[in-house]
Parts: structure tokens; C-alpha cells; sequence
């Protein structure tokens, strides 16, 4: 019986060292040929493992998003005002427009009515010394009363500037706030520069507002300010909404999504590429048992796409499953 045993146990490794043989020729290691840049696989086990997907070219969009709040909301004119009434929610900002409107009305009333009549004071002294009238020294006062009023209007243009620079590094324009109508409500929100290049005026963008949830607002990009801060290194953009039914207030926070459109562009799936040394490549199935490392030109990550400038051309497949498997064959580690 323990003899029987015995070639009993020998029979079932004999076998098993039969199986592990077979199994050893059909798994055959690789051939790497040109280098690393091509990789032939001799065997169906082994290619089954790299899944593939095709180079496509198709119109690619991605979506910005950005912090907001609404600053600024252009009220209904009063009564015999020709100024727009806004109300802002930093009052720096309400001190800043006030003290705009205050200084425009003193320049048009010196430009309209004091240097306007001390020009034709100044004309009559002049025509009537001409006949004899009147002194040099009635033409001297009429002069300097003309010149002063002259300064006075430099030093109101000089401190206009000063709040209209203000208010434009806040991300307002106060002549677009005095033609805004009724009714319409300003958001500021803050991208980063890298951003910057996606993003156009009269850009469409819908806003969700933490007052409102499940609720969608939609208004447009109305200016993209000319300063970055140096700290955060985001530039402040400007938005208008309708707001007719007087459901935003000001002060309000929101999210800003804006869908940027690039166009049509080739692609492929991200994971599909690897970097090696700042260069970047993928692995183009060349034969039904072959890959080719091929060196490709990106551009912007879209999504889970990545965008290709060359090196492929539509319908090429890539690997996107076992690309670091092919990585290490390739380049020998």
C-alpha cells in the first residue's frame, strides 16, 4: 500500500511539472526591439492584458467655476435725479461712487457755468481796453479770476481720478454703472491667471446662489479687469444678472460656472500618456501583437481627456490600461 502511494504522488508531480512547462512556453517574455521604441508580444495571453482606446477628434469643453459675491445692485432713479442709485455692499466702494458723482457735478458746473462766464468776462475787458474803456489791470483781474477757476477744475478732475481708480480695482467702471439699468445686479468673482486665456466679455456663465439652492442664474461676463493681485495671482472679473424681480441682494455669496468651449480638438484619454525627462509619449498599437512608443505635442487637459497637437492621427489606437507595464519595457525600468 505505501508503495502504491508512492508512485502515486511521483504520477501527480510529474504532471504538475508538465502543466507549469507548458504554462512557461505560452507566456514568452517580450521582444524589445529599435531601442525600447517598439514592443512585440509573441504570445495572445499577454496583448489581451493592454486595453486600447482610438484617437478621436471631437469639439471639447471644460468648466471653470469661481467663488463670487454680488457687490453692487443699480437701483430705480429718484425723482429729478439723473443718476443711477447703487447700492453697494462695502461701503468703501458707496463712499468712493458718491464722491464721483459729487466731483462730476462740480466739473460740469465749472466748465458749464464759471469758466463759461469768466471766458466772456475776460472777452468784453479785452475788446473794451481794445477801445480804451478799460485798464490793463481790468483785464489782469478778469484773466486771473479765469485761471483760477481753471485750477479748480483740474484739482476736481485730479481728485475724481483718484476714486474712479478705486472703484476700477474693485472690478467697476462707474460710467457703466451710471448707464447700467435698473435692475441689474453686479457680482465680482476672482479667477486665476492661468484661467485668464479661456475667458472672453460677453462670456455666457450660470450662478448658484447659497440663498437659492437647486437654483440656476444666468448672466455674462462684462469686464475683466487690467489688475492682478501680485499675492493671489487671480485677476477680478465682473458679471451682470438680471434681476428685475429684486430676488438678489447685495452682499450675496454664489459659485460662478463658466462652460469654455476649445473647440474641436484631437484627444485621448489622459492615461494613456507618460512623461519621461519632460517629454511626453504614448503607445500606439501598431499589429495585432505590437506596440510603438510614439512622442506626441500636447496642449490642455480637458476633463479626462488630453489634448494632442501631433503625433497621432485619428483612428490610431492607444494603450490606456498596462501603459506603465509598456513604460518600463520601453525605457528599461
Amino acid at each position: 500500500m505505501n508503495r502504491l502511494m508512492y508512485f502515486t504522488c511521483l504520477l501527480i508531480m510529474a504532471c504538475q511539472s508538465k502543466q507549469e512547462h507548458v504554462l512557461h512556453q505560452k507566456v514568452n517574455t517580450p521582444l524589445i526591439l529599435d531601442d525600447g521604441n517598439k514592443i512585440v508580444f509573441q504570445d495572445s495571453l499577454s496583448i489581451d492584458f493592454f486595453s486600447t482606446a482610438e484617437v478621436s477628434r471631437n469639439i471639447l469643453k471644460i468648466e471653470l467655476t469661481a467663488p463670487s459675491n454680488i457687490t453692487a445692485l443699480v437701483l430705480n432713479k429718484e425723482a429729478n435725479n439723473s443718476n443711477n442709485i447703487i447700492l453697494f455692499d462695502n461701503p468703501d466702494l458707496a463712499s468712493n461712487y458718491t464722491a464721483i458723482l459729487q466731483h462730476n457735478a462740480t466739473i460740469k458746473l465749472l466748465q458749464d457755468v464759471n469758466i463759461k462766464n469768466k471766458q466772456l468776462e475776460v472777452d468784453r475787458v479785452k475788446d473794451l481796453e481794445q477801445h480804451g474803456a478799460e485798464s490793463g489791470r481790468d483785464l489782469l483781474i478778469a484773466e486771473t479770476g479765469l485761471s483760477l477757476e481753471k485750477t479748480n477744475l483740474s484739482i476736481e478732475k485730479a481728485a475724481t481720478i483718484e476714486h474712479i481708480t478705486k472703484l476700477e480695482a474693485n472690478g467697476f467702471d462707474p460710467q457703466e454703472l451710471q448707464n447700467a439699468d435698473p435692475g441689474t445686479a453686479f457680482i465680482i468673482c476672482e479667477v486665476p491667471e492661468n484661467q485668464i486665456y479661456y475667458l472672453k466679455t460677453q462670456n455666457s456663465c450660470r450662478i448658484e446662489f447659497t440663498a437659492y439652492p437647486n437654483k440656476y442664474f444666468y448672466g455674462k461676463i462684462n469686464a475683466i479687469t487690467d489688475l492682478l493681485d501680485e499675492t493671489t495671482r487671480k485677476v477680478k472679473l465682473r458679471i451682470t444678472i438680471p434681476n428685475a424681480q429684486h430676488l438678489l441682494k447685495a452682499g450675496m455669496f454664489g459659485l460662478v460656472h463658466f462652460g469654455v468651449s476649445q473647440g474641436e480638438q484631437l484627444n485621448i484619454p489622459k492615461n494613456a500618456l507618460v512623461t519621461i525627462q519632460g517629454n511626453n509619449y504614448v503607445f500606439v498599437k501598431t499589429a495585432s501583437n505590437e506596440f510603438e512608443r510614439r512622442a506626441v505635442q500636447i496642449g490642455d487637459e480637458v476633463n479626462d481627456n488630453i489634448i494632442i497637437f501631433s503625433g497621432l492621427i485619428i483612428g490610431e489606437k492607444v494603450a490606456v490600461n498596462g501603459v506603465m507595464q509598456l513604460k518600463g519595457l520601453s525605457f528599461g525600468y
